[in-house]
């Protein structure tokens, strides 16, 4: 969830109804807690958002088949305007600069490896291999 930069709306990932997972976000205001309006983009699911620092919209990446991507959606407007592709690796996090110009984000992608270690159990102290 994200609070807008006037602390009087909160952005936050909705769950569409029956389960599907589909980009959404819900803005609600925090004085009346009402819904204000429903962001959503069918073909993709949103994995952060944050607010521009003027209120008047939210900058979100989403994720689908073909990727991640960073959008921008102004309150105001029917639907998003797209801002990049971020390619394929996972997105752990992005922020707007101070001045509201540049964005920055950490992507990468996990690498697991395993390792059997065997005969650990015949070292004794003491009774150390010699290098």
């Amino acid at each position: 969830s994200a609070v807008s930069p006037d602390s009087q709306l909160v952005g936050y990932s909705a769950v569409a109804a029956g389960g599907e997972r589909r980009a959404s976000i819900a803005v609600i205001s925090i004085g009346s807690e009402g819904l204000i309006k429903t962001l959503s983009r069918p073909d993709s699911s949103v994995l952060r958002s944050v607010w521009a620092h003027d209120g008047d919209g939210i900058y979100f990446v989403a994720s689908a088949a073909s990727g991640n991507s960073l959008w921008y959606q102004p309150l105001g407007a029917p639907s998003p305007r797209l801002v990049g592709d971020l390619g394929s690796e996972e997105i752990a996090d992005f922020a707007l600069s101070p001045d509201g110009l540049s964005i920055a984000f950490i992507r990468g992608r996990w690498v697991n490896d395993a390792v059997l270690i065997e005969g650990l159990g015949s070292i004794q102290p003491g009774n150390e291999p010699e290098a």
